[in-house]
């Protein structure tokens, strides 16, 4: 009923949390069962339940440099034609059939990037992170797309890395990489990840720090702090 699922690995990253790593399998676990492959990339000390996990999930658990690194590990090993990743603790939202016609429709436009939408809480409640209002020129503003529900086309994105160096803020130089590369992408209307609690991206006024410091550091004091400026209204945007 759903082939080209074959074609699909979904990426999760852990670091001692198995407890959520299963929530997050078990709320994908009808994709897995449809035939897409699962990979959990583990940095932090070995899981016990492994003999829980779904047959098509494949563990690697190595230490890793962080999550940026670990991100990179997950697509290396992947082995699929597309991939989405959805770490440890977030929920796959998502109906199975309208996943399934995302894919075709990737296939059919053949798609490097299809971008899509999430729940996140943000400042105490949860909000809607959407593409929807996204354009391209919002990355000289400093803000990327959600990068979470954003399904890629593996030999797409096979040449770029997370920036390591970065610890909060790699994915929004790994967005302006790619669409450097002019890729053929589009938007789907619908969420399919809830994300769970504690990203350094989305805890108010201390996640405002931490991501102009790193602007700062990459474009020095008066550019860094002007793009850590512009760049709230455009992530406002996204909440729409």
């Amino acid at each position: 009923m759903y082939p080209i699922f074959k074609s699909l690995t979904i990426v999760s990253i852990a670091f001692n949390n198995e407890d959520e790593l299963l929530f997050t399998l078990n709320s994908y676990h009808q994709c897995l069962e449809a035939g897409a492959r699962g990979l959990v990339i583990n940095g932090g000390k070995k899981f016990n339940q492994s003999n829980e996990y779904h047959k098509n999930v494949k563990l690697i658990e190595e230490k890793d440099d962080g999550i940026f690194d670990a991100l990179n590990k997950g697509v290396n090993f992947t082995k699929t034609k597309y991939l989405i990743f959805i770490h440890s603790g977030d929920k796959f939202t998502g109906n199975i059939n309208y996943l399934n016609s995302l894919l075709i429709k990737m296939e059919s436009e053949k798609l490097d990037l299809f971008l899509g939408n999430q729940t996140i809480p943000f400042m105490g409640i949860k909000r809607k992170h959407s593409s929807k209002f996204w354009y391209p020129f919002f990355l000289k503003f400093g803000a990327q797309p959600p990068h979470m529900p954003t399904i890629y086309k593996k030999t797409f994105i096979d040449d770029f890395n997370y920036d390591k160096s970065n610890k909060v803020i790699a994915d929004f130089f790994y967005f302006r990489d790619l669409f450097r590369k002019k890729p053929k992408w589009s938007k789907y209307s619908k969420s399919l990840i809830e994300m769970g609690p504690g990203g350094n991206t989305t805890n108010g006024f201390s996640s405002f720090i931490l991501v102009s410091n790193e602007f700062i550091k990459n474009y020095g004091l008066l550019r860094g702090v002007l793009i850590s400026i512009f760049r709230i209204p455009f992530k406002f945007i996204q909440m729409l």
